[in-house]
């Protein structure tokens, strides 16, 4: 089975556009793209082709006493944020780059309180992470900077709808078996 798979910006899917450039053209939005193709942004949140690590919400969905739902790292995740049940951690260390170890589960550092720097393209805003949301949304507190124009980005550049490093390039869907 095949599944044809596009890239994601800002929480907006990239749909095929109805223009005249090709692949590989720069693009700001997928509708100045040739039929059949999308604008791919740079920092575009990745396509791996398989779901992002979301193994649990909260400590009610870990087995057994003393599992807890930790907070990871994950590249296949939107927000570069997933979740897994393991034993309780004591250490900062055990958590990883980027999080460290609260009341024995693991949480992601956040941004504004020195631990944690967003990219020039996105906000710091912790206040925007629902305290009750599951483990693998409670984010570092970096949110995409929503634009219409590059005016919007300061030095960057408004591709599908969020500042991003650099214009998009006009891409094939990818086929994810």
């Amino acid at each position: 089975m095949w599944i044809a798979v596009v890239a994601s910006a800002g929480g907006h899917w990239a749909a095929c556009g109805g223009g005249s450039s090709g692949v590989g053209t720069p693009c700001h939005e997928s509708d100045t793209c040739a039929d059949q193709l999308f604008c791919s942004g740079p920092n575009d949140p990745p396509v791996c082709g398989i779901a992002p690590r979301e193994q649990c919400a909260s400590d009610i969905d870990c087995s057994g006493a003393s599992q807890r739902c930790h907070a990871i790292g994950d590249t296949c995740s939107a927000d570069g944020i997933g979740s897994e049940c393991r034993a309780a951690c004591t250490a900062d260390p055990e958590c990883g780059a980027g999080f460290h170890c609260d009341n024995g589960a693991c949480a992601a550092n956040l941004c504004g309180a020195g631990s944690f720097t967003c990219p020039v393209r996105q906000t710091c805003d912790p206040s925007r992470i629902a305290t009750n949301a599951p483990v693998h949304m409670r984010t570092h507190g970096c949110f995409d900077i929503t634009c219409s124009s590059d005016a919007g980005c300061g030095s960057r550049f408004c591709v599908n709808g969020v500042c991003q490093d650099a214009v998009g390039t006009c891409q094939k869907p990818m086929l994810v078996p």
